[in-house]
């Protein structure tokens, strides 16, 4: 099972980003930035991936900002999608938008999984030290880990296993004195028994259940690489069930 967490940059470059989808195949794969608010980019997701299910819910606002698209066939069932708002619209224009946490659960090969994509808000800490800032952001920050935590602690509670990414907006700061934050998606992953890779702002987690394939790493595709036209890096692994 192939999961790619892809993130975007307000739809640049899309058509060449979703080419590369194509070309990689993922059963399941997480996106950011696709909504503008007055106009979103499902459409062109849509065409850009015809043998994926697009699931994007629409509430209005930024809502369809991180579609999931999960790759359509016979093995796999769609079971449910629910869209989870994090924080309204805050102050500070382009990284204030409102927030979101995009659940699906699926089966695939007879077994129950889920994946869920978020994006949380920006500029929660300082830039030079990694320290958490003090403003409505970073509280609002604390409830979207909190409702991870419930979410997918309620997924793994239903027997499912399943993967977690996203541009976290958390980066790890090699400066003397750091310290992870506790509600770091780090904290929040290892609270809930989950293995994950970060690569700056953005991560991809999975549950104890599933694995990386045997000799496998997850594969980081750099922004502005070759088939990348974003201005984050994708994170892609290939995984093997190992619970029963």
């Amino acid at each position: 099972m192939k999961i790619m967490h892809c993130p975007q940059h307000m739809g640049e470059n899309l058509a060449r980003n979703l080419a590369t989808v194509r070309e990689l195949g993922p059963l399941s794969v997480g996106f950011t930035e696709l909504d503008m608010g007055r106009t979103d980019f499902t459409e062109a997701v849509t065409q850009g991936l015809p043998k994926h299910e697009i699931l994007a819910p629409d509430r209005g606002e930024h809502s369809r900002e991180v579609p999931i698209a999960l790759r359509r066939g016979a093995r796999t069932t769609l079971e449910r999608v629910d869209l989870i708002r994090l924080s309204r619209d805050l102050p500070g224009p382009g990284i204030g938008n409102d927030r979101w946490m995009n659940v699906v659960r699926f089966s695939h090969r007879g077994s129950p999984y889920f994946h869920v994509a978020t994006h949380w808000n920006a500029a929660i800490q300082d830039r030079a030290t990694g320290r958490m800032r003090q403003n409505a952001r970073v509280e609002a920050t604390v409830t979207a880990s909190q409702l991870l935590l419930t979410e997918v602690g309620r997924l793994i509670a239903e027997g499912r296993e399943g993967w977690v990414t996203g541009d976290f907006n958390y980066r790890v700061h090699q400066k003397p004195g750091f310290r992870l934050w506790e509600h770091s998606p780090q904290a929040c992953f290892t609270e809930l028994g989950m293995t994950w890779v970060d690569d700056g702002l953005d991560y991809l987690a999975w549950t104890s259940g599933v694995a990386l394939r045997p000799g496998k790493r997850v594969q980081t595709i750099p922004a502005g690489a070759a088939g990348n036209g974003s201005d984050h890096p994708w994170l892609v692994g290939t995984f093997t069930r190992t619970a029963g």
